[in-house]
């Protein structure tokens, strides 16, 4: 299919349906898009268009591989069976209302009107968007410091729009979807505006790009004010880099720990031997 430019998405959803009827026949009872690709006014540029296709029955791996190989590396399937929406649905789980709220419904035999009336699991929604605010966290400082930048720049804007999301979820309020609204919802709610600008200019560097100096900047800038949302000590991402500084980091994992924002961090030194530390 080529590259997606944001102008070409709704193009694709005629092929996507064709295809998920195609491929999965009668058992076939939804095919939802969701997330950024689902908020063309928020879908960067190349960026991949997330599905998830809800059948009656568990998808074979033959009708998976079908639908993989026509619909292109960029479109990026989940299956799931009915039972196992609304399992998920009823837990309040996270991925659960990003496909039952933030999306775009190209066919629905009723599952996805049953369950996406259903009321939000604040308790559930808070814990998963924290979580998902440092585990981002931790995959953009895996990223940036391999030179991944673009990649980078993804995961900061996923860990700061998760906090963003748990600013909301922790007074009561469900997160509005689109990243204009969920940046006015906060500011109304008392959000820093270090934050909004810091999401700004994140959101503009997922179209043009940044340099490892701004990247490292965006970075440190992050790091504080996930700390500070979350009411979390710990060290600075300037503090961690220069801790690792002389060891190849082969893989990053950001957690909290006793009121801390702790750093997990696997280090390929200088002699080839493997050495995790934490900070």
């Amino acid at each position: 299919m080529g590259l997606v430019a944001i102008r070409a998405l709704p193009s694709m959803y005629g092929d996507i349906l064709a295809l998920a009827k195609s491929v999965f026949g009668k058992k076939l009872q939804a095919v939802i898009v969701y997330g950024q690709a689902a908020r063309p006014y928020d879908f960067p540029p190349h960026s991949d268009v997330n599905v998830a296709v809800i059948t009656s029955e568990t998808a074979t791996p033959q009708e998976k591989m079908a639908f993989y190989s026509q619909m292109g590396r960029h479109v990026v399937p989940v299956f799931l069976t009915v039972d196992q929406l609304r399992e998920l649905a009823e837990k309040g789980d996270m991925f659960a209302y990003t496909i039952l709220r933030d999306s775009i419904v190209l066919m629905d035999r009723g599952v996805v009107s049953a369950l996406s009336s259903a009321p939000l699991n604040f308790g559930v929604l808070k814990a998963q968007a924290r979580r998902q605010a440092l585990s981002a966290l931790g995959v953009a400082a895996q990223n940036l410091w391999r030179g991944a930048y673009g990649e980078a720049i993804n995961y900061m804007y996923r860990s700061l729009r998760a906090l963003l999301q748990w600013f909301c979820a922790e007074r009561g309020i469900e997160p509005p979807q689109g990243d204009r609204d969920l940046c006015n919802m906060v500011r109304e709610m008392g959000a820093p505006e270090s934050c909004l600008k810091l999401m700004e200019e994140i959101r503009e560097m997922r179209v043009v790009g940044a340099a490892r100096r701004k990247c490292h900047d965006t970075m440190e800038r992050l790091v504080r004010e996930v700390k500070d949302l979350l009411g979390l000590k710990g060290a600075s991402w300037t503090e961690l880099c220069e801790k690792i500084s002389t060891a190849r980091p082969a893989s990053f994992i950001a957690y909290e720990e006793k009121g801390e924002l702790k750093w997990k961090v696997k280090l390929v030194l200088p002699s080839g031997r493997l050495e995790e530390i934490e900070s």
